[in-house]
């Protein structure tokens, strides 16, 4: 998939929080808060890009949500559930 320079910031940032605990689903506001204000409107449209690329999803206004596709740009590998043994 090709990403812009601003998108690829952006997922970077993404990483970063995803690191702290794990979550799926992250808070816009500790996002923004990683965008220095010469950037923040790249970042805002590199934003938009992820979502039209189905990389992350919003969740309402203050929580976005990484999708599968988003957890492997950012390099998490997500393991299949195994079948149950009987």
């Amino acid at each position: 998939m090709d990403l812009t320079p601003g998108e690829k910031a952006v997922l970077r940032q993404i990483r970063a929080l995803y690191a702290i605990d794990g979550q799926h689903e992250l808070q816009v506001k500790a996002l923004l808060m990683q965008w220095p204000p010469i950037h923040h409107d790249t970042y805002r449209r590199s934003y938009a890009g992820l979502i039209s690329k189905l990389l992350i999803e919003e969740v309402g206004t203050q929580i976005f949500r990484l999708t599968e596709a988003g957890l492997s740009a950012i390099g998490v590998t997500l393991r299949k559930p195994q079948p149950a043994r009987g």
